[in-house]
């Protein structure tokens, strides 16, 4: 498997099937910044529809790449299920972006709910990593 629309076409997955493998790009944390990081990931807890429970809880893939500056964390869903609900208080909601580490920020009005979980955070639930060449 490639990842080409990440940009990446040298990175393989051999032993996983391309529809069992749900890539995430790098993001920023703000809008505003053309800059990217990968301190700090965004977990999608409830999509923006509201009958869709998010790629977390509703995904059919059974792994979850995660892309770094410098690699791909790979790593199995259900692990990320249960670090998520071990590290964040699913019970704080907060209406601005920038409270969302470890807490539930929503949309006032929309029924959508991601978090910020740090990506040092993935190292003990980790399958694999691939580094960029």
């Amino acid at each position: 498997m490639t990842l080409p629309h990440l940009g990446v076409s040298s990175i393989k997955c051999p032993d996983v099937a391309y529809n069992k493998c749900s890539p995430c790009e790098i993001l920023e944390t703000r809008r505003r910044y053309s800059s990217v990081q990968d301190e700090w990931i965004w977990i999608e807890l409830h999509g923006v529809r509201e009958h869709d429970r998010g790629w977390l809880y509703d995904g059919k893939a059974e792994l979850m790449a995660f892309e770094k500056k410098r690699s791909f964390i790979i790593l199995m869903r259900d692990d990320l299920i249960k670090l998520v609900e071990q590290l964040v208080d699913l019970n704080a909601t907060v209406y601005d972006a920038k409270a969302a580490r470890y807490k539930v920020y929503s949309r006032p009005g929309r029924p959508d709910k991601i978090t910020m979980i740090e990506t040092e955070k993935l190292a003990g639930i980790r399958w694999d990593e691939w580094p960029k060449s």
